[in-house]
């Protein structure tokens, strides 16, 4: 019975190792997919980060296509005030050159130029 009980006593020890060992390896499993938790999390907050980057890059690529078009809208515009400008100048440049000319000889002038030669 001693070799019996020498027998149990063994395998009870090799029982207690082997749960000791399961055990630790347990902890080792818990804190693997503790990990693999953290890394899946900042992976979804990379992921999240990332879409947010890609609407906030549309939305610029959106208003730089709307100030692109506003510039040309503006360019267009230009081009017409600087045409409206030139006609006006066209127009305004003889009246100038009259006034200058009437404030020169005067409606006095005239009409004394015109007393003698109808004289």
């Amino acid at each position: 019975m001693s070799s019996s009980k020498g027998l149990q006593v063994d395998l009870s020890a090799q029982i207690i190792s082997k749960d000791r060992d399961l055990a630790g390896k347990d902890a080792d499993i818990a804190k693997l997919k503790r990990r693999l938790r953290e890394a899946q999390d900042a992976l979804d907050a990379e992921k999240q980060k990332n879409e947010s980057l890609v609407i906030d890059l549309t939305t610029v690529k959106v208003k730089a296509e709307i100030a692109e078009k506003a510039c040309k809208v503006s360019l267009v515009a230009l081009n017409v005030a600087q045409e409206n400008y030139a006609e006006v100048q066209s127009t305004v440049e003889p009246l100038i050159s009259d006034l200058g000319w009437m404030q020169h000889h005067g409606v006095a002038h005239v009409s004394h130029q015109f007393d003698l030669e109808c004289n």
